[in-house]
């Protein structure tokens, strides 16, 4: 994950102010690693997934 926000955070696709990711509300392992980068839920979801945003 460490590897993956670095390059995030080389702008490959672009200059972004956010980086956003979805996971599914009974994973308690992602939630914890993506709270753990950064990453705060913002009250949205994608079908039954949940939305996390990270402010680059």
């Amino acid at each position: 994950m460490e590897k993956i926000m670095e390059f995030i955070r080389t702008f490959p696709a672009g200059s972004a102010q956010y980086c956003w990711i979805c996971y599914k509300s009974d994973n308690v392992a992602a939630k914890k690693l993506y709270e753990s980068f950064g990453f705060r839920n913002n009250g949205e979801t994608l079908g039954d997934e949940l939305v996390t945003v990270l402010r680059l």
